[in-house]
């Protein structure tokens, strides 16, 4: 009776507190349905105050793009599990311009002048770091996500293997797996039309193959797929749709639940065969020069790779310097073959050129202007990588393209848009070769626009190679071979899905045997 006139209690507040989730326990226990509600309420409630920030109160609200988009992540995910980002980002750019607001902490550019203001070094000398979709934090990671300090020392260990003498050094290993590509070719040709993609896969993962470890694949030798090829093709999808699941807490803390046991699998499957590649390399008592020579020599110093960098950074060599070859072949047979004129003038040019087939190396293929052309209007047209690396401001802040982006936004140029701009390039969706070789037409083209390679101390440590074995492989085809395309394959680049890559399709040409005479 007393109560009222005292100061309650710790144990009374704690007994009335008992009491009352007591009765929400009762009430959740007999009103399941209304608990939902509630939790479905809370959950809209978040989401909606959420996006209305992003849209709304968020650094880069002032930047142009959906806001749909802006909102939330759902979009952006949406296109990249799809593999259609890339046509996607394309259709922003030319609606909002140069510089879109993707997603609610993305931005993406074709503005050429990003290229360097996202990719090289500052006046502080400082990098923008990578997104987090391509770094890794680990003390082991390889060239690819490896932190700056950590890059600039794998990369060292590794340019010799790529420089003019390095190339002449491994030039007749290469010569001879174009041979025995060509011996196949006509091996199969007599039969009925070829797959050209599935040639250009063999010929390139052999290639790298042997230059990475010593050994071929064998994929020429036994006219199949190696199974790290497919492991390879396979394992993007399912990377893009663990990133995106991870832009949605607390749905990320499923992944692990989510991943199917195959693909966990497959994943320990591709470590150990590097791991195993690498270690039979090393074995090897009188080894042939070749990418890991420089960097073995070097191997767990100062200055060198460790062993697990050196593992992870031969895979990625590997796939890097074939995988985006053979697509970029695939791409540029194609749109030669829709395009007669041009086929015949690089036809001429090269048949014109060479005395003998002997006489076309990774030198001789130099002087092949128009080939040169061809190759590089190909990685505009159709690029091996058409997505977008992106890059995270520093904590002051950036200057892009002369205007302010905030700290720790993701910012990057996307490849395919910038190609396709019509901003960059007159007639976007023409294949023209001679627009880069001063055609007055497209005198105002900004071939700088144009970086397959990306730029910067992080850009693509092989390029040199690339064109070299790609106009060989080239060369040597169009030597032997008059070429044309199949029906089934008259639309070969429509609907054609990236998951940072090309999933690949068969493409499918007739080849007729050139007479010697």
């Amino acid at each position: 009776m007393f109560r009222g006139f005292f100061k309650p209690t710790l144990a009374d507040t704690y007994d009335s507190k008992m009491l009352t989730v007591a009765k929400i326990g009762v009430f959740v226990m007999g009103h399941p349905l209304e608990l939902l509600a509630w939790l479905f309420g809370l959950i809209l409630f978040y989401l909606t105050t959420k996006a209305f920030y992003n849209v709304a109160l968020h650094p880069l609200r002032s930047y142009p793009g959906p806001k749909l988009w802006a909102a939330s992540h759902i979009p952006w995910a949406y296109y990249h599990v799809t593999g259609d980002i890339y046509l996607e980002l394309e259709r922003l750019h030319r609606k909002y311009g140069p510089v879109v607001r993707v997603a609610p902490n993305n931005l993406s550019y074709t503005d050429p002048d990003a290229w360097n203001d996202i990719y090289t070094l500052g006046a502080d000398k400082q990098e923008l770091p990578k997104a987090s979709l391509f770094r890794s934090d680990s003390k082991d990671a390889g060239i690819i996500g490896s932190t700056w300090n950590n890059h600039q020392r794998i990369r060292g260990s590794f340019k010799n293997a790529f420089s003019t003498q390095a190339m002449k050094e491994q030039e007749p290993r290469i010569i001879s797996l174009v041979n025995l590509y060509i011996q196949r070719l006509h091996e199969h040709a007599i039969q009925g039309p070829v797959d050209l993609q599935a040639f250009y896969v063999y010929a390139t993962f052999d290639i790298m193959g042997d230059l990475a470890f010593g050994e071929s694949f064998g994929c020429l030798e036994g006219m199949k797929y190696h199974r790290w090829i497919n492991v390879i093709n396979d394992m993007p999808q399912a990377i893009v749709a663990i990133s995106m699941l991870n832009l949605f807490p607390p749905l990320n803390k499923l992944v692990s639940y989510l991943v199917p046991k195959s693909t966990l699998e497959t994943g320990r499957w591709h470590r150990d065969f590097a791991v195993d590649k690498v270690n039979r390399r090393i074995a090897q008592k009188e080894p042939r020069s070749d990418f890991m020579t420089y960097a073995i020599a070097n191997r767990d110093t100062p200055r060198g790779p460790t062993m697990r960098e050196l593992e992870v950074t031969a895979g990625t060599l590997v796939i890097a310097g074939s995988e985006t070859s053979a697509s970029l072949l695939g791409g540029l047979t194609f749109h030669l073959l829709k395009n007669p004129d041009k086929l015949a003038n690089l036809t001429a040019e090269i048949r014109s050129s060479f005395s003998s087939e002997s006489d076309i190396n990774m030198t001789s293929v130099n002087s092949l202007k128009y080939a040169l052309a061809v190759v590089d209007e190909a990685m505009r047209i159709f690029p091996p990588v058409p997505g977008t690396l992106y890059r995270v401001t520093n904590a002051g802040g950036n200057m892009i393209a002369g205007r302010y982006v905030p700290p720790n936004t993701d910012v990057g140029v996307a490849h395919w848009a910038t190609y396709h701009s019509p901003d960059n390039f007159k007639d976007p969706y023409k294949f023209v070769p001679e627009r880069w070789l001063g055609d007055p037409a497209y005198a105002n083209d900004n071939r700088h626009a144009l970086q397959p390679f990306q730029v910067g101390p992080r850009n693509c440590i092989g390029r040199n190679l690339a064109y070299a074995e790609i106009k060989v492989i080239l060369a040597r085809t169009l030597w032997n071979f008059d070429m044309q395309l199949c029906e089934e394959s008259e639309k070969w680049t429509e609907g054609l899905k990236s998951y940072f890559i090309w999933v690949k399709r068969p493409l499918m040409v007739k080849l007729t045997p050139v007479s010697k005479n």
